[in-house]
């Protein structure tokens, strides 16, 4: 048997293995909400990312607006509205934003186009989603529940593992190997211990050359083996909770949250699906709290049974029909059937009746989501509202008895059965399974055609001289110019984090202050009086300042550069008046270690060693900045006065 013919049986066999799609929709909802979170970090720092000086010299395009409606469509995609084009209209912004950022652009941005991108190819609205209850309230007819489907194949799962984390952690073991902070075990230490790099401050963990150490080596072992075990059924939770808990430790530490999340969301992938349908079940009340009487002859009563149906995810509400309802309660028997027919009644656990308005307010009560709703649908005028116009609805509604003879009604859509051919030859089946295997050897050769750049990979190919020929200097030019594609539109690229060369002259942290009117000194929201990381500076707005403003290298044109964008920033956001406004820039000298040194961080985050660098003076908008100071070496280990 050829190889193909090997890869096909593996992928028709994934195709063909159904399990529940509850943990694509958990995954989808997770996603979306991280997803969300960082493009209103977006339109939050709108105007320092994407004005030369915020505040004050404005790009042409205006991209508030856009961000905002791609909030919007990040929302419909977590409640799973009209899911197949916002994920289509989600991508395209994606491209549009994470693609062509430069500056601020950080990993979590390339996670974010290829995850996007694979959404493309996902049944994650099967389950938890509007489109799946819209679905069934238009099928549902007198006498007929519409059940929708569930079930999803197995591969749909393994995709986004593949490509989110499987290449991730490949191309990244590919530069770790190279790398001697790694390879001793120091690389999740030695970022953790610079001030500017840690949010959480000195952890136990982090004077423990034991744990560390471990820390360290589990992470290059899981990240190397990984994409060779994660679908062993037997590891699953193992694997989970390892990389969860590498993914938490990101989220606690370093100021990048929505970059762990954003894996975290993509390891729910790897739960069990059992297990979710266990969560529910143990979620589930023993008896329901109140039955809502209904209807059963008619449509509209029908449908809005399975409206209320779907949104009570803890079981706490039944439902019994007005027709059969005087049997089964007796509290209802002095209530007359035309009574009970015309209007929407309840009856709670202990026997209380509630009719109308207050049917609603208790069924939104006791769906526990919903019970805000509720509370605010009781207050005194809301709730006399609300009476008013229920009581006018229901006395003039024409109520009509109806059957699928009489009643307009939507056919179910019937099962399609995928094995039928639909051009000579090949089958619904075979033309999805040939889909999939395209997608995923597509992803596969590109993301390959990027790792021959990373690291050790690199390295070799460079010593063998490959590239010197004129053949191969040509093969070069492209082998660049398609990573620079498959980065922009997949996501696709490389992942040398926390690499040595990221500590290399880095000896200086940059900070800056200004004196209140109490003459009290205050520290702008960008590095503390201690060296950490202010609120300005999470995620994007971290790494820009971080690696692109206080460089590992001293750039006295970027630091200006930033130091301006920055400022006019706060100034913009705090109300401070930029005609005229002194800061003063501080600098706080640290320290780089290959080598494991307890303390370390604490040492030098409350060391008060900071100096006094320059000032940037605002006048009439236009910042002055002087510094004091000039850099001997790279990396200001010593400073003459200019």
């Amino acid at each position: 048997m050829n190889p193909f013919t090997l890869f096909y049986k593996k992928i028709e066999q994934l195709y063909d293995k159904k399990i529940s799609s509850s943990g694509l929709a958990i995954f989808r909802i997770t996603w979306g909400l991280v997803l969300f979170f960082e493009v209103r970090e977006m339109y939050i720092f709108r105007d320092l990312r994407f004005n030369t000086i915020p505040f004050i010299d404005f790009y042409e395009l205006s991209f508030g607006p856009i961000i905002f409606v791609w909030m919007i469509l990040v929302l419909l995609l977590i409640l799973g509205y009209k899911t197949k084009y916002v994920i289509i209209m989600n991508y395209i912004l994606s491209l549009l934003f994470f693609g062509n950022i430069h500056s601020f652009e950080y990993h979590a941005f390339h996670a974010y186009i290829g995850i996007n991108f694979i959404l493309l190819f996902l049944p994650v609205s099967n389950s938890f989603s509007l489109d799946n209850l819209v679905e069934k309230i238009k099928f549902t007819r007198v006498n007929y529940l519409h059940k929708t489907k569930n079930k999803v194949s197995v591969i749909y799962y393994y995709i986004p593992i593949i490509v989110g984390i499987g290449f991730v952690y490949l191309d990244s073991i590919l530069f770790k190997m190279g790398s001697s902070t790694w390879l001793s075990g120091l690389g999740v230490w030695r970022p953790s211990v610079l001030p500017n790099f840690n949010i959480s401050g000195d952890l136990f963990f982090l004077n423990n050359e034991f744990l560390v150490k471990t820390m360290g080596y589990t992470t290059v072992a899981f990240e190397l083996i990984f994409i060779f075990i994660f679908f062993i059924k037997k590891l699953r939770w193992p694997i989970f909770i390892i990389g969860m808990g590498l993914h938490f430790g990101i989220l606690i530490v370093f100021p990048i949250p929505l970059f762990a999340l954003l894996v975290c969301s993509i390891y729910f992938l790897m739960v069990p699906v059992g297990t979710w349908s266990w969560i529910k079940n143990k979620l589930k009340t023993k008896e329901p709290k109140i039955t809502f009487i209904y209807d059963s002859e008619c449509p509209l009563c029908t449908k809005t049974r399975v409206l209320i149906e779907n949104l009570d995810f803890f079981n706490r509400i039944a439902f019994e029909s007005a027709q059969t309802a005087k049997s089964q309660f007796k509290e209802l028997k002095n209530i007359e059937q035309a009574e009970l027919i015309t209007h929407i009644y309840s009856v709670s656990k202990k026997g209380k009746i509630y009719k109308g308005v207050d049917t609603y307010i208790q069924v939104l009560f006791h769906t526990l989501l919903f019970s805000p709703i509720a509370l605010m649908i009781s207050l005194p005028g809301i709730k006399h509202i609300g009476k008013l116009i229920y009581s006018y609805l229901a006395n003039n509604r024409e109520r009509e008895i109806c059957d699928e003879n009489h009643c307009l009604v939507y056919s179910a859509p019937e099962d399609i059965d995928e094995n039928k051919s639909v051009i000579k030859g090949l089958s619904l089946k075979k033309i999805k399974i040939f889909k999939l295997i395209f997608l995923i050897s597509f992803l596969t050769i590109l993301q390959i055609n990027v790792s021959i750049s990373s690291g050790i990979v690199y390295k070799g190919l460079a010593k063998s001289g490959i590239w010197n020929s004129s053949l191969g200097s040509k093969l070069k030019h492209s082998h660049f110019r398609l990573i620079d594609l498959s980065t922009r539109f997949l996501g696709l690229t490389q992942h040398p984090v926390f690499m040595d060369g990221h500590y290399i002259e880095y000896n200086n942290i940059f900070a800056v202050t200004y004196l209140n009117k109490n003459n009290e000194v205050i520290w702008l929201p960008i590095i503390d009086k201690n060296g950490h990381p202010g609120r300005y500076l999470y995620g994007a707005n971290w790494v820009n300042w971080t690696f692109r403003v206080n460089c590992t290298y001293y750039d006295e044109e970027k630091l200006r550069a930033g130091l301006i964008r920055y400022t006019s920033f706060w100034a913009g956001k705090e109300g401070e008046d930029l005609n005229n406004l002194s800061l003063n820039i501080k600098l706080k000298k640290v320290k780089t270690t290959e080598k494991f040194q307890k303390q370390f961080l604490t040492n030098q985050s409350h060391s008060n060693d900071w100096i006094d660098f320059g000032t940037i003076n605002w006048i009439n908008k236009k910042a002055e900045i002087e510094l004091y100071y000039k850099p001997v070496h790279e990396g200001l280990n010593d400073l003459i006065k200019k």
